[in-house]
């Protein structure tokens, strides 16, 4: 039994949350670089410092795009993180990026660089190869995302699969668990199908932290 699969990314609607109001002219300002060509938006979250409940925000950039500067007010404080992803004009989640460790004094700005790169999606070693009808198995997926837009223990994760690549009308559910270095692992058990000899399959999660507009991004 062979199989393929594609990754699937799912960022929804607005999520609000309260935050401390900043001081004028006090912020992160990130220089954002290596945005893909095929880019229409970049959404951006800030939390750490005393931010316990962060709130997206959106820029609209036109293709082509290669680099922006955007600022974000924020109180001043210490330990701040930034994570941004970016997505093309089909809701397309296409790379993410983040910075760490930022300090920001009061009525000051604080200057960030934060290269973008793409998500990566990988087969588990572990993951067989092929499997006779009817028998249970384990998938498991490795996910490469530098923004770190997958929330582990909050997240999760699921397949779409059936024995026709154009008519995947089954869903099988697992977790995600922390796979070290900007890395997340998908597992998700199955029992491959009765009948057929190919099992075809979409993977895809939630990125819950990053709802916004009420768009669901497809990687």
């Amino acid at each position: 039994m062979n199989a393929y699969c594609k990754a699937a990314f799912h960022i929804a609607a607005l999520l609000a949350a309260a935050r401390a109001a900043p001081l004028a002219g006090q912020s992160i300002q990130a220089t954002v670089t290596s945005i893909p060509t095929s880019a229409t938006r970049l959404v951006f979250l800030v939390d750490g410092s005393g931010i316990t409940s962060p709130s997206p925000s959106v820029r609209n950039i036109a293709q082509g795009t290669s680099s922006v500067i955007q600022s974000m007010g924020v109180p001043g404080g210490a330990s701040y993180r930034l994570r941004i992803v970016a997505t093309d004009g089909a809701a397309n989640l296409l790379s993410s990026g983040k910075a760490t460790g930022i300090s920001v004094s009061a009525s000051q700005s604080a200057p960030v660089t934060v290269a973008l790169s793409g998500v990566q999606v990988t087969s588990d070693a572990s993951t067989p190869g092929g499997a006779g009808n009817g028998t249970p198995i384990t998938l498991k997926f490795n996910i490469v995302d530098a923004g770190g837009a997958l929330k582990t223990g909050a997240d999760w994760c699921w397949i779409d699969y059936g024995i026709n690549a154009s008519s995947l009308l089954n869903r099988a559910f697992g977790d995600i668990a922390a796979a070290g270095n900007d890395g997340v692992q998908c597992s998700i058990p199955l029992v491959t199908p009765g009948v057929g000899s190919t099992l075809y399959y979409r993977l895809g999660t939630y990125a819950q932290e990053f709802l916004y507009d009420h768009v669901d991004p497809l990687l």
